[in-house]
């Protein structure tokens, strides 16, 4: 297993604890961000979904410049790789030696109707969409994320979401409707880093060398010159020029 896949492997392990933890609050009939807590639970939970949202870009941000840079399509399945075969070792951390893939798949189901009856819930319906990410089951994540552009149409992290689980449902391609999702994001967000880095995979994807490092190179306007992020974009960038370089020929 490469480097790349037990850091994805290590970030996502963690990601799931997260989201057995939200199960586990839904399915005891509390709510699953809890508005009534003490000032103290407050600050802790909040740090809670901020390390969760933090671990996921950074599994999808360095995904997309695997991505970028060898110009293979299915690494953006590193972004969202949950293989349902590592969920047995996964939930020794997540909750508890008693929690098995059945267990987390009857807490999904109870998770899934409970929002039957609050549809208008962005955070259970965000809940939902992860668990089914985590289960590999993407046409359930798309009928999640579709109820959650519905409440939250303005946010480009969400729409960005919806295309990579897009993508990942169908041939792990980017190019078409998840490229469409991803323009959508920007048009909401034109400095949103992790749509900028995808959009660029789509154009590189179909060979559209030019949007490609156009868009990459929108990134290096805020990235530290130094910093593994402008590295690894530059790279992607340098992969690009050469190939457009290539077919010019």
């Amino acid at each position: 297993m490469t480097l790349f896949s037990l850091s994805a492997l290590f970030l996502l392990l963690i990601a799931l604890s997260f989201i057995v933890f939200g199960l586990r609050r839904a399915e005891n009939g509390q709510s699953i961000f809890s508005e009534d807590d003490t000032v103290a639970n407050e600050s802790t939970s909040s740090k809670t979904q901020s390390l969760c949202l933090l671990l996921t870009i950074s599994v999808i941000f360095l995904a997309s410049f695997l991505y970028a840079i060898v110009g293979n399509p299915k690494a953006i399945d590193a972004a969202k790789a949950k293989d349902t075969e590592a969920i047995a070792p996964f939930t020794s951390l997540a909750a508890d030696a008693q929690m098995t893939p059945e267990k987390i798949e009857a807490m999904v189901a109870g998770l899934a109707k409970k929002m039957e009856s609050n549809p208008d819930d962005a955070k259970g319906w965000r809940m939902l969409a992860r668990s089914y990410e985590t289960l590999r089951r993407f046409p359930q994540a798309i009928e999640a994320y579709k109820n959650l552009v519905r409440i939250q149409p303005n946010d480009a992290e969400i729409w960005t979401d919806y295309a990579v689980t897009l993508a990942m449902a169908s041939s792990q391609t980017l190019v078409g409707e998840p490229e469409q999702l991803i323009a959508r994001a920007l048009r909401i967000d034109p400095n949103y880093v992790q749509a900028l880095a995808l959009y660029g995979s789509a154009a590189f994807e179909h060979k559209d060398y030019a949007v490609a490092i156009t868009t990459w190179k929108n990134i290096l306007k805020n990235a530290e010159p130094d910093s593994d992020i402008a590295r690894s974009i530059q790279a992607g960038i340098d992969k690009a020029e050469l190939m457009q370089r290539e077919s010019a020929q």
